[in-house]
């Protein structure tokens, strides 16, 4: 839970400051959506924040892992 917010943001930037401003950004944006998404379907607050965590890295990977294949055609 503490580390996928810090892989996620090392995916996108190198610099330290960005890094930091981005991780507290994705920590902040997966606590929101996963205790509105653990009200709606009454689950634990916990599990849906590492769900929604979980979805930013893997859209994060999947985004780099794409974009060579765009940019070629």
């Amino acid at each position: 839970l503490l580390a996928i917010p810090t892989a996620s943001a090392r995916l996108l930037t190198n610099r330290v400051m960005p890094q930091l401003l981005l991780t507290s950004l994705v920590s902040i944006i997966s606590s929101i959506l996963g205790y509105y998404l653990a009200n709606y379907f009454n689950a634990s607050i916990s599990a849906s924040i590492a769900v929604i965590s979980g979805i930013i890295l893997l859209g994060i990977i999947l985004s780099y892992k794409v974009k060579p294949y765009l940019a070629y055609n």
